[in-house]
């Protein structure tokens, strides 16, 4: 069966299924194809072909585990078991060797490295993380209010930071440790309508009817506005003084023009795979780029004033960056089992060796007669640099492991930093000889996924400086004036001009963010320098949010409080950047590493420590305009955050399940209509059934032992005074739905989730899982049986007809197959 899907622009993508309804070929709207190879046996994946033909095999135990992956470069990472089927051991391309040890529900209680260190977790009877205690015996714990949300983290000090929440689930105040608060208000659908910062600054934000951020005014400048065009791509923002960046899409909703407010131009070229060949900038100066089939960066050439430069770039076999050739000559980095740097040679310098404890702490780096050696506190901070034996800084952090202070004999500078609720940095005072040269407090737009930045000032001067984002960085007004940037893909500042398009700087970095010119940094008031994050000149680090980054070492100075993920043992360091490959990744945040770009979508695709091959954490399963194309009604930021919640939470995480699923709770729901009304007994109108016997929830799970079964995993109910069904259809009619789905309902071959995660989407594996939704008529099971495998099946007006017999449809039949056909559109 081939499932052909076109867009509102007319790009087309098919499906192709084989007669037991596995996958065997996508083709995206760019006509490239990947293709999925079966057992004849088992019906297991035994090898995946993606759209540059690289192949990925898989190999299997008697269990159905995969036991063995290998990857088109021909490096394995091998997988074991336990008798429970539970993952044990990964054992990854390196031979490095992870092992979990785990509880009688499952959950991992122990994780231990390659070099046997240690992790520990207990969790409560709802199988919720409430301890966690690393290698060196530090402990943090984790509290929970009675819907499951954790209301207060304590750290290994004592110090704790806590989040209070509405009743829609919106989080409204978080305090941290040492009690500054971040403030947050509503509007009735849901969204942030405004935020009160820990310094008392309020910004305010506006929405249009998709949900989108069209306005926003800051407590120190004035109004910034957006506009979007009908696929949602940014299309223009104009700041408060009226200046405009305008940005253009191809078809495939590419960025291939961006137009400032002086009216110069920035052109983009992308090959079929989606990335970017060519770039002309405004001034003519064009660069072309060339990728390996993996998608790594091979080649840049620059063509500059008649001048050209050329780049060239080789990895190893996990993909890490091995060496960079350039006009400033060679540089080669070698890396140990555990993915830390371990030497880098660079022509015309002594090459530098880079040594590490049994933690992955850098302990000591030697080139030529000079030593460098580090020292950390007992969280894997960095706690002091010494040059040849001589302390040249000290680091201090807070209970939540922030940095707080940087002593520099070497300029003699002392720094100190102060933090909302949040963790975003809203304050730094500097010192020279014991003086304070400046006192800067910041404000930061919490609506934006990176948390921005918009504006700086500084108490002692009087300056005060505003910034405007669009795709990345756009422009910068001081006292100096208006300056625009021009930024790369990273969101790396390389020019700042002013408003007459005069440049006033250049800044140039290398492939781990190391400047040639740092000074110019600060031109017109600028404070951002590589992947468009702030440079501290009197630390030489750049302030990545959550942690802080040394490009010359080119690593964490502290520990990623992200403590990996089991698939993907390379995030298991937790102070490499970027898995090594800054010029495939980039890192907003210091937690995650994102492969996608700024002129794509700005880096939304996020990935923990520089990427596995999977999404996680940030990125939504189900958004806000897929909600809105599908016709729900509740689209607000709450409902959207609990359904990704649900989904999560409960493992539907495989795009046919998501659209089975959200098929079936919209035909059971009425699109949402009847249970927008929760907390109303209007929710059961029309209902013939008694309390005992109502439904509950988007997918009706009716009888009120099934309510209890289900009510039971939940903390701390309390539903006295109202039926089980009520108080559901109040609280947890996502999360009842998705339990339904992930938990209670079975087929034989597992619950729906695993069911339709394993067999695929089409028509006839929806129509088998509305009749366990709905009631299976008697003596239907082979024919159900005979469906799932190919076989052809016809459906009437009220009928099914297969293999010659004859049956009647689930209930409700024409709105589910409605449903269906939409959902399969809209969020596969």
């Amino acid at each position: 069966m081939i499932k052909k899907v076109t867009d509102a622009l007319g790009n087309t993508t098919l499906t192709e299924y084989n007669a037991d309804g596995q996958v065997t070929k996508d083709t995206n709207k760019n006509g490239k194809s990947t293709l999925y190879q079966y057992s004849t046996t088992t019906g297991q994946l035994e090898q995946m072909t993606d759209a540059k033909s690289n192949i990925t095999k898989y190999q299997y135990d008697n269990m159905g585990n995969v036991t063995v992956e290998t990857a088109a470069d021909i490096s394995k990472t091998t997988y074991e078991y336990d008798k429970f089927g539970r993952q044990s051991a990964i054992i990854d391309a390196m031979g490095g060797r992870t092992e979990y040890t785990y509880d009688v529900n499952g959950n991992v209680t122990i994780e231990k490295d390659a070099l046997g260190n240690e992790t520990k977790y207990s969790y409560d009877k709802l199988n919720r993380v409430i301890s966690t205690t690393d290698a060196l015996g530090n402990v943090t714990k984790n509290e929970y209010d009675a819907l499951g949300r954790k209301i207060k983290e304590t750290d290994s000090n004592g110090g704790a930071t806590s989040t209070d929440y509405d009743p829609n689930g919106n989080i409204v105040a978080v305090t941290d440790s040492l009690g500054h608060v971040t403030k947050n208000e509503y509007d009735k659908v849901g969204n942030l309508k405004s935020t009160i910062d820990a310094k008392g600054n309020k910004t305010t934000y506006g929405y249009d009817a998709g949900g989108r951020k069209i306005k926003q005014t800051n407590p120190l400048a004035g109004s910034i506005t957006w506009g979007y065009d009908k696929n949602g791509n940014l299309t223009k923002v104009t700041d408060e003084n009226g200046n405009t960046m305008a940005y253009a899409y191809d078809n495939l909703n590419q960025l291939v023009t961006k137009t400032d407010a002086l009216g110069k131009k920035t052109t983009y070229q992308y090959d079929k795979e989606g990335n970017k060949v060519e770039e002309t900038n405004a001034l003519g100066y064009t660069t072309k780029y060339s990728y390996d089939a993996i998608g790594n960066r091979i080649k840049e050439t620059k063509v500059k004033s008649g001048v050209t430069a050329t780049s060239t770039y080789a990895y190893d076999d996990l993909n890490q960056l091995m060496q960079t050739t350039d006009k400033k000559g060679t540089r080669i980095y070698t890396y140990d089992e555990f993915n830390n740097r371990k030497g880098k040679e660079e022509t015309g310098k002594d090459k530098i060796t880079y040594t590490y404890n049994n933690l992955n702490e850098l302990v000591k780096e030697t080139q030529g007669a000079d030593t460098n050696t580090y020292s950390y506190d007992a969280k894997g901070n960095l706690s002091s640099k010494k040059v040849n034996g001589i302390t040249k800084a000290t680091y201090t952090f807070d209970s939540t492991n922030m940095l707080t202070s940087v002593k520099n004999t070497s300029n003699k500078t002392t720094s100190k930093y102060e933090y909302d609720g949040a963790g975003n940095r809203i304050k730094k005072t500097v010192s020279k000889n014991n003086k304070v040269v400046s006192k800067k407090s910041y404000v930061i737009d919490t609506m934006s996924s990176n948390q921005d930045i918009i504006a700086e000032g500084d108490s002692l001067s009087g300056d005060e400086t505003d910034f405007t984002y669009g795709l990345g960085l756009v422009s910068v007004e001081s006292g100096k004036g208006i300056s625009y940037y021009r930024i790369d893909e990273k969101n790396s500042v390389e020019e700042i001009q002013n408003n007459s398009g005069v440049m006033k700087a250049e800044i140039s970095c290398d492939e781990f963010g190391n400047v040639e010119n740092p000074d110019d940094i600060g031109t017109n008031g600028n404070i951002f320098g590589y992947t468009g994050h702030v440079y501290d000149a009197e630390s030489s680090q750049l302030y990545v949010k959550a942690r802080y980054y040394d490009f010359k070492t080119g690593r964490f100075i502290s520990e990623d409080s992200n403590l990996g993920e089991i698939e993907d043992t390379l995030t298991k360091n937790l102070y490499i950047y970027c898995r090594e490959n800054p010029l495939m990744y980039m890192d907003s945040d210091g937690h995650y590493a994102s492969t996608q770009s700024i002129i794509n979508d700005g880096g939304s695709s996020k990935e923990n420590h520089g990427g596995s091959s999977k999404k996680k954490g940030k990125g939504n399963l189900v958004t806000v305009t897929q909600l809105q194309e599908f016709g729900w009604c509740n689209t607000s930021d709450a409902f959207v955050k609990k359904l990704n919640g649900a989904l999560i939470s409960y493992g539907i995480t495989n795009k046919n399940s998501i659209a089975l699923f959200m098929a079936t709770m919209a035909a059971e729901s009425d699109y949402g209509r009847t249970a927008l009304e929760e907390g109303s007994d209007s929710y059961f109108a029309g209902k013939s059934y008694g309390k005992n016997r109502r439904g509950a929830g988007y997918i009706q799970i009716t009888h009120k032992e099934t309510h209890l079964t289900f009510l039971k995993t939940i903390p701390n109910c309390s539903y006295s005074g109202e039926d089980t069904a009520t108080y559901i259809a109040k609280n947890y009619a996502v999360e009842a739905s998705a339990w339904y789905w992930s938990k209670m309902q079975k087929t034989g071959e597992g619950n729906l989730n695993a069911y339709v995660t394993k067999n695929g989407g089409n028509l006839g594996i929806f129509l088998i899982t509305q009749y366990y939704v709905n009631g299976v008529p008697d003596g239907i099971m082979n024919d159900l049986t005979a469906i799932r495998k190919g076989s052809k099946f016809k459906i009437g007006k009220n009928s099914l007809s297969v293999n010659g017999h004859s049956y009647r449809l689930p209930n409700g039949w024409a709105k589910r197959k409605s449903a269906y056909d939409k959902a399969v559109q809209v969020f596969k």
